[in-house]
């Protein structure tokens, strides 16, 4: 291999580490939409990924934004954060399924008029872990498990 080859070699490897960090985050108020938006990342994106917790106007160099304003994850008027990593990805698999439609029914009816009652159940076991716990990556570690226990029933 000559230089020019090894040199651009080198130059590709940087540029795909630095645009595929690991790295991600989000503001540091977690509610169901964050919560089910960074495991959709770590299950179906990126099991190696790491989160961070930031607050409203943060930003970590490096790292993908997610359920932000900005962020290619975010909520729409018609779906979450959540079920935009589905869309992005085109994930198809029904547990992804099931759980982007319950936070989109936890989302799109906040106020909770219209909110079937899986949903308001989803919200309210996932708020409680969230007041439980203080360590935001503890707090996402109990809603995953929680997640995952969800998913079987």
């Amino acid at each position: 291999m000559n230089w020019n080859c090894g040199a651009y070699l080198l130059l590709i490897i940087c540029l795909i580490f630095i645009v595929y960090s690991g790295e991600y985050y989000t503001t540091n108020i977690l509610e169901p939409d964050r919560i089910g938006t960074a495991w959709m990342i770590k299950k179906f994106v990126d099991t190696s990924a790491v989160f961070h917790f930031v607050g409203k106007d943060s930003v970590v160099k490096d790292a993908v934004s997610f359920d932000t304003p900005s962020s290619k994850y975010r909520r729409y008027p018609r779906f979450s954060s959540t079920m935009s990593v589905v869309r992005f990805h085109n994930i198809k698999n029904e547990n992804a399924g099931k759980l982007a439609e319950v936070i989109d029914e936890i989302e799109l009816d906040f106020w909770g008029a219209g909110k079937p009652e899986r949903a308001v159940k989803f919200q309210t076991e996932i708020m409680k872990i969230v007041e439980d716990n203080c360590d935001l990556h503890l707090t996402l570690k109990k809603a995953f498990e929680y997640i995952k226990h969800w998913l079987k029933e």
